[in-house]
């Protein structure tokens, strides 16, 4: 199981309610992990998981574990044609949602920094993370 497929797992078995499409693209492999449609929102989700927490200072993600440039190239075209990408990254437990417009610096980033840019953060496992996400997802917060 990559390390990817913890996250999916995840959000498929605790985020109820969204309709899910997982997409495995040979032939455009920039194109989000995750298509979701949920009462009238939809979106893209590409995520990426790290199961140890960084030194600090030390970037969360790198141009080895993190967004590679067809991914940047995608979701970036996709944003700028007024589509939702969440850039979601879990680092062991937590789970952070960054709005696609980051694509660009998200390798950058330590996990301060994935934290400070974060539309959202929640833990797995606490109570209310389905309801956080479904909030986001729907355009709520």
């Amino acid at each position: 199981m990559s390390t990817e497929d913890v996250l999916w797992d995840y959000l498929r078995n605790h985020v109820k309610g969204p309709h899910y499409t997982r997409v495995e693209n040979l032939v455009h492999p920039g194109i989000s992990d995750v298509n979701y449609c949920y009462f009238g929102s939809e979106g893209w989700m590409e995520l990426k998981y790290r199961p140890t927490f960084p030194r600090p200072k030390m970037r969360c993600f790198n141009d080895d574990d993190g967004l590679n440039p067809a991914q940047k190239i995608w979701i970036t075209a996709h944003v700028e044609m007024k589509g939702v990408v969440w850039i979601v990254a879990g680092v062991v437990t937590d789970v952070y949602f960054i709005p696609g417009r980051h694509a660009y610096e998200f390798n950058n980033w330590t996990l301060a920094e994935l934290r400070a840019h974060a539309r959202l953060h929640v833990v797995r496992g606490k109570p209310g993370f389905d309801t956080r996400v479904l909030r986001l997802i729907r355009g709520v917060i």
